[in-house]
């Protein structure tokens, strides 16, 4: 994938996540904050990952090893 395509796909998830936590925005808490909503984001984001597919153990490997090696968390 060519890092122009990685920058539409990046573009076209975060919309997405955005656009669905945006249509449920009425439904969320008043007193919610900062905290709440953080975790709600990374909720729903984890609930869409459940959806896409098995993320093969020798591939989450070499992932985990890049995001510890590129420092990219």
């Amino acid at each position: 994938m060519t890092k122009k395509h990685k920058k539409e796909f990046i573009k076209a998830v975060c919309n997405q996540l955005k656009d669905q936590l945006l249509d449920k925005l009425d439904d969320v808490p008043e007193n919610w904050d900062g905290i709440e909503l953080r975790r709600w984001i990374g909720d729903v984001y984890e609930d869409n990952w459940k959806n896409v597919g098995s993320f093969e153990s020798y591939r989450k490997r070499a992932y985990e090893n890049e995001l510890l090696i590129k420092n990219l968390l």
